[in-house]
């Protein structure tokens, strides 16, 4: 029973993958991809925009938190939305496809080195 069930789910996929033109959805996802490894780069350094732990005096402590995000511009998502016959939503095409970030360090100031946590 269990072949049979295996079988047929494997036929319906299969009949579904070649029923598909997947040129455009690649050329879709190629753009996509080109545009969201510039934005990661971007969202990497969130966080890192305050100084090392100070030097010189035991304990000086520091934390912080930082939050943002940033966008995959909409321009990218466009191939996307028309492969799979759907317009793009309005909340998209203002800001792109948010990415959102997180940070959250702790820092002691240290006699000769600075330590972070």
């Amino acid at each position: 029973m269990k072949r049979i069930v295996l079988i047929s789910m494997l036929a319906l996929a299969a009949a579904g993958a070649w029923a598909q033109d997947l040129g455009t959805f690649q050329t879709g996802f190629e753009t996509f991809a080109t545009d969201m490894a510039a934005t990661l780069s971007y969202n990497a350094t969130i966080g890192n925009n305050w100084s090392d732990a100070y030097i010189g005096q035991l304990p000086h402590f520091g934390v912080g938190l930082a939050v943002g995000f940033t966008a995959v511009p909409a321009a990218s998502l466009e191939g996307f939305f028309t492969s799979m016959g759907e317009t793009l939503p309005a909340e998209l095409e203002k800001v792109g496809l948010p990415i959102p970030a997180a940070a959250l360090s702790a820092k002691i100031g240290g006699i000769i080195l600075p330590f972070d946590l």
